[in-house]
């Protein structure tokens, strides 16, 4: 069997040309990724009266009526004035850049404080949203030192996304003895309240794991959020006759 030998060169030309075709993947790679956590996790995210977060989970047209209803996820603490109509802004993204943000209504449909959650309704009933954001299991796999990823507008600012560990599952005494919450090291600030922590699950999709409800001042990674559990926990009570995501 003949043997060919390539002189250093040509080996030095063949690995830059192998670098130059692994970088290329790897930037589509990248690309791709990033357009998936456009769609999957900002593109989901709201900001209410300009100084919390929230979570688009639930759009859907009624096949009779054509209505539409859209429900929004935040953090109880965030619903001040509960009978009154309250700003949502909503992103619109184009070539990957917030072009504007567009403003809609909603109202609180519900507080629960006990895990500092609450739920929003739009009274717009026209405009469907098609991404929403996907909830993950009641019960999910996690690991201590998986990466999770929160979003939201810090000190009423532009939307931001960070990104650190899961920590843990804890009982923290923070507002009240006993509480069961799910602490994670991305950085958050105040505004951040409402939005959600992702991770993400062996499809590679990224699931809302929790609602960001507190952090330490002056003690940075050390998120708190309200675990998966409570806001299924939460929807059941608050949307009883809402399918969690919608039937097709």
């Amino acid at each position: 069997m003949s043997r060919i030998v390539l002189k250093p060169a040509i080996w030095l030309a063949a690995l830059v040309f192998a670098a130059f075709f692994s970088a290329i993947g790897i930037a589509h790679a990248d690309k791709a990724e990033l357009e998936k956590l456009q769609k999957e996790v900002l593109g989901v995210t709201v900001q209410i009266n300009s100084n919390c977060s929230g979570t688009i989970i639930y759009s859907n047209r009624d096949k009779v009526t054509g209505e539409v209803t859209t429900l929004i996820l935040s953090a109880g603490h965030c619903a001040i004035d509960k009978d009154a109509d309250q700003r949502i802004d909503i992103p619109v993204y184009q070539d990957n850049e917030i072009v504007k943000k567009d403003a809609y209504v909603g109202r609180v449909q519900g507080v629960y404080y006990n895990a500092d959650l609450s739920l929003w309704r739009l009274k717009d009933k026209q405009t469907f949203f098609p991404n929403v954001a996907k909830l993950a299991p009641e019960k999910p796999a996690l690991m201590m030192g998986e990466d999770t990823w929160t979003v939201g507008y810090p000190l009423g600012a532009a939307l931001t996304l960070t990104k650190g560990l899961f920590v843990s599952k804890e009982t923290n005494d923070y507002d009240k003895p006993g509480r069961v919450y799910y602490r994670a090291t991305p950085d958050i600030a105040p505004g951040s309240s409402g939005g959600a922590l992702y991770h993400k699950n062996e499809a590679g999709d990224y699931e809302l794991l929790g609602v960001t409800t507190a952090g330490m001042r002056g003690f940075p990674y050390f998120g708190l959020y309200t675990q998966i559990s409570d806001i299924y926990a939460y929807l059941k009570v608050a949307a009883p006759d809402i399918v969690i995501p919608p039937k097709p």
